[in-house]
């Protein structure tokens, strides 16, 4: 294997891929229970950006490569092997890349990479729309405490009755936009 192979799938592949692939569940945190020694707590830290992991209880660590070989055992070359396989890479692994291939290889990266920003600018959006909602829930809610009759014979105030319909409005919006965070998994 060379090592133009390995960086490529390092630079293609992250950790949190990995790991939702080979079905290991990891918190919102970063953290999950170690397949390499015995624990409860989980001590395993999956880093998203440097593509690495890190075991506070056995000092295992390394990168995507390194992982997938521990965790199935594999030699080296195997490895590299499911990962292509397994990710869809479509490597060139016995020989040296041709032009071409790399040419195929980079536009399929970029448009993965595309991909990826694109849904991190939906996911910001929902999140943006939730956040929005909830402020503006806030500021009704205040409206409404302070502009409330203090007694039933005292006429209502029109910021009270504005702000208990258009609150009315906002719980909708927040509703649906709580449950757009929730389907996509972005921390609110």
């Amino acid at each position: 294997m060379t090592d133009e192979i390995s960086a490529r799938i390092k630079s293609t592949v992250t950790m949190p891929e990995t790991c939702e692939k080979y079905g290991i569940e990891v918190s919102r945190t970063g953290f999950t229970v170690c397949p390499f020694h015995n624990e409860k707590t989980p001590s395993l830290k999956i880093y998203k950006d440097s593509r690495g992991f890190y075991c506070f209880g056995c000092g295992k660590g390394g990168d995507v490569i390194a992982f997938t070989q521990a965790y199935f055992n594999l030699s080296y070359s195997e490895t590299v092997r499911k990962l292509n396989y397994d990710f869809g890479l479509n490597l060139p692994l016995e020989r040296k890349m041709s032009l071409r291939e790399k040419y195929e290889f980079d536009r399929k990266d970029k448009e993965r990479k595309r991909q990826k920003e694109e849904k991190k600018r939906a996911d910001q959006a929902k999140l943006d729309r939730y956040q929005r909602a909830y402020a503006e829930w806030i500021e009704l809610d205040k409206i409404i405490r302070t502009h409330r009759p203090k007694n039933p014979d005292e006429p209502l105030d029109l910021e009270f009755v504005k702000a208990l319909h258009r609150k009315e409005l906002i719980e909708i919006e927040l509703e649906e936009a709580e449950s757009e965070v929730m389907k996509s998994e972005v921390c609110v």
